[in-house]
Protein backbone atom coordinates (compact mmCIF):
# COMPACT_ATOMS: atom_id res chain seq x y z
CA UNK A 1 0.00 0.00 0.00
CA UNK A 2 1.41 3.44 -0.84
CA UNK A 3 2.30 5.45 1.88
CA UNK A 4 0.12 8.33 1.17
CA UNK A 5 -3.43 6.03 1.45
CA UNK A 6 -1.65 4.59 4.92
CA UNK A 7 -1.07 8.28 6.17
CA UNK A 8 -4.21 9.49 5.13
CA UNK A 9 -6.13 6.63 7.18
CA UNK A 10 -4.98 7.34 10.10
CA UNK A 11 -4.27 11.09 10.66
CA UNK A 12 -7.90 11.78 9.02
CA UNK A 13 -10.71 11.44 11.04
CA UNK A 14 -14.12 11.07 10.39
CA UNK A 15 -16.05 14.41 10.34
CA UNK A 16 -18.87 15.38 13.20
CA UNK A 17 -22.27 16.28 11.01
CA UNK A 18 -24.65 16.10 13.86
CA UNK A 19 -24.49 19.52 14.60
CA UNK A 20 -26.21 20.25 10.86
CA UNK A 21 -29.19 17.53 11.65
CA UNK A 22 -30.18 19.49 15.41
CA UNK A 23 -33.73 20.40 15.13
CA UNK A 24 -33.37 23.62 16.83
CA UNK A 25 -35.20 26.57 16.71
CA UNK A 26 -32.67 29.11 16.68
CA UNK A 27 -35.33 32.24 17.62
CA UNK A 28 -36.00 30.66 20.70
CA UNK A 29 -32.79 30.45 21.82
CA UNK A 30 -31.34 32.93 24.44
CA UNK A 31 -28.51 34.91 22.82
CA UNK A 32 -25.57 33.04 25.22
CA UNK A 33 -26.34 29.35 23.48
CA UNK A 34 -26.44 31.23 20.25
CA UNK A 35 -22.89 32.63 21.02
CA UNK A 36 -22.16 28.98 21.97
CA UNK A 37 -23.45 27.50 19.17
CA UNK A 38 -21.45 30.02 17.11
CA UNK A 39 -18.73 29.28 18.60
CA UNK A 40 -18.75 25.46 17.99
CA UNK A 41 -19.47 26.18 14.59
CA UNK A 42 -16.63 27.75 14.07
CA UNK A 43 -14.36 25.30 15.50
CA UNK A 44 -16.04 22.58 13.54
CA UNK A 45 -15.89 24.73 10.79
CA UNK A 46 -11.94 24.91 11.31
CA UNK A 47 -11.31 21.65 11.70
CA UNK A 48 -13.14 20.76 8.58
CA UNK A 49 -10.77 23.24 6.35
CA UNK A 50 -7.83 22.07 7.96
CA UNK A 51 -9.07 18.45 7.10
CA UNK A 52 -9.63 19.34 3.58
CA UNK A 53 -6.16 20.71 2.95
CA UNK A 54 -4.90 17.70 4.49
CA UNK A 55 -6.94 15.80 2.03
CA UNK A 56 -5.40 17.78 -0.47
CA UNK A 57 -1.76 17.65 0.51
CA UNK A 58 -2.68 13.96 0.63
CA UNK A 59 -3.83 13.99 -3.24
CA UNK A 60 -0.86 16.06 -4.10
CA UNK A 61 1.73 13.73 -2.79
CA UNK A 62 -0.11 10.59 -4.64
CA UNK A 63 -0.34 12.80 -7.86
CA UNK A 64 3.49 13.53 -7.62
CA UNK A 65 4.58 9.80 -6.73
CA UNK A 66 2.21 9.04 -10.15
CA UNK A 67 4.00 11.33 -12.30
CA UNK A 68 7.71 10.03 -10.90
CA UNK A 69 6.87 6.28 -11.34
CA UNK A 70 5.70 7.48 -15.24
CA UNK A 71 8.66 9.05 -16.02
CA UNK A 72 10.41 6.45 -14.37
CA UNK A 73 8.99 3.99 -16.56
CA UNK A 74 9.01 6.14 -19.81
CA UNK A 75 12.48 5.75 -19.68
CA UNK A 76 12.30 2.06 -19.12
CA UNK A 77 9.96 1.54 -22.34
CA UNK A 78 12.14 3.82 -24.47
CA UNK A 79 15.30 2.11 -23.50
CA UNK A 80 13.75 -1.40 -24.03
CA UNK A 81 11.78 -0.06 -27.28
CA UNK A 82 16.05 1.30 -28.58
CA UNK A 83 17.51 -2.48 -27.56
CA UNK A 84 14.60 -4.46 -29.43
CA UNK A 85 14.33 -2.08 -32.66
CA UNK A 86 18.14 -1.27 -33.33
CA UNK A 87 18.29 0.31 -36.85
CA UNK A 88 21.48 -1.36 -38.93
CA UNK A 89 23.94 1.20 -40.22
CA UNK A 90 25.08 1.27 -43.63
CA UNK A 91 28.31 -0.88 -42.37
CA UNK A 92 26.01 -3.74 -41.37
CA UNK A 93 24.29 -3.41 -45.07
CA UNK A 94 27.41 -3.50 -46.76
CA UNK A 95 29.67 -5.63 -45.17
CA UNK A 96 27.33 -8.43 -43.71
CA UNK A 97 28.77 -10.80 -40.68
CA UNK A 98 31.71 -7.72 -40.57
CA UNK A 99 33.61 -9.32 -43.14
CA UNK A 100 35.54 -7.24 -45.35
CA UNK A 101 34.92 -6.16 -49.04
CA UNK A 102 36.35 -4.73 -51.90
CA UNK A 103 34.93 -1.25 -52.39
CA UNK A 104 35.05 -1.94 -55.96
CA UNK A 105 32.97 -5.59 -55.72
CA UNK A 106 30.15 -5.24 -58.12
CA UNK A 107 27.72 -6.71 -55.24
CA UNK A 108 28.91 -3.73 -52.78
CA UNK A 109 27.97 -1.22 -55.53
CA UNK A 110 24.28 -3.17 -56.60
CA UNK A 111 24.00 -3.14 -52.59
CA UNK A 112 25.12 0.86 -51.90
CA UNK A 113 22.58 1.66 -55.28
CA UNK A 114 19.93 -0.41 -54.12
CA UNK A 115 20.14 1.16 -50.34
CA UNK A 116 20.14 4.80 -51.80
CA UNK A 117 17.44 4.19 -53.95
CA UNK A 118 15.33 2.58 -50.80
CA UNK A 119 16.65 5.79 -48.75
CA UNK A 120 15.00 7.94 -51.83
CA UNK A 121 12.30 6.07 -51.75
CA UNK A 122 11.53 6.68 -47.88
CA UNK A 123 12.14 10.56 -48.86
CA UNK A 124 9.43 10.42 -51.80
CA UNK A 125 6.53 8.45 -49.19
CA UNK A 126 7.70 10.92 -46.40
CA UNK A 127 6.97 14.25 -48.44
CA UNK A 128 3.79 12.69 -50.43
CA UNK A 129 2.11 11.80 -46.91
CA UNK A 130 3.31 15.43 -45.59
CA UNK A 131 1.40 16.99 -48.41
CA UNK A 132 -1.79 14.66 -48.02
CA UNK A 133 -2.12 15.58 -44.34
CA UNK A 134 -2.19 19.64 -45.67
CA UNK A 135 -4.51 18.86 -48.08
CA UNK A 136 -6.92 17.12 -45.39
CA UNK A 137 -5.85 19.43 -42.84
CA UNK A 138 -7.38 22.39 -45.84
CA UNK A 139 -10.27 20.29 -45.98
CA UNK A 140 -10.87 20.04 -42.06
CA UNK A 141 -10.84 23.90 -42.24
CA UNK A 142 -13.13 24.20 -45.90
CA UNK A 143 -15.21 21.49 -44.25
CA UNK A 144 -15.95 23.65 -40.71
CA UNK A 145 -16.13 27.39 -43.12
CA UNK A 146 -19.00 25.24 -44.70
CA UNK A 147 -20.83 24.59 -41.05
CA UNK A 148 -20.80 27.75 -40.02
CA UNK A 149 -22.02 29.25 -43.31
CA UNK A 150 -25.07 26.50 -43.27
CA UNK A 151 -25.53 27.42 -39.76
CA UNK A 152 -25.88 31.35 -40.50
CA UNK A 153 -27.97 30.77 -43.31
CA UNK A 154 -30.49 28.05 -41.65
CA UNK A 155 -30.41 31.08 -38.65
CA UNK A 156 -31.70 33.61 -41.08
CA UNK A 157 -34.47 31.17 -42.26
CA UNK A 158 -33.02 29.00 -45.42
CA UNK A 159 -34.55 25.78 -45.72
CA UNK A 160 -32.34 23.34 -45.50
CA UNK A 161 -32.79 21.79 -49.16
CA UNK A 162 -31.76 25.23 -50.02
CA UNK A 163 -27.94 25.19 -48.09
CA UNK A 164 -25.11 24.76 -50.41
CA UNK A 165 -23.40 21.29 -50.59
CA UNK A 166 -21.05 20.01 -48.27
CA UNK A 167 -17.74 20.20 -49.84
CA UNK A 168 -16.41 16.85 -51.22
CA UNK A 169 -13.20 15.22 -49.79
CA UNK A 170 -9.94 15.10 -51.92
CA UNK A 171 -9.20 11.13 -53.22
CA UNK A 172 -5.61 10.32 -52.40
Amino acid sequence: MPPSQTLGSTLLVELNWSLLHDCVDIEKLPCMALENRYSLLLKKLQFAQDRDKACQLINEVGNAQLIVQNLALSQLNYILYEKENWKKSDYTVFFPGGLGKHLTDPELIQAKRVHEEDKKRKEEKDCRDEEWKQIIEAHKDTAKEWEQECAWLHAAGELFKNLPKKPLCPLK
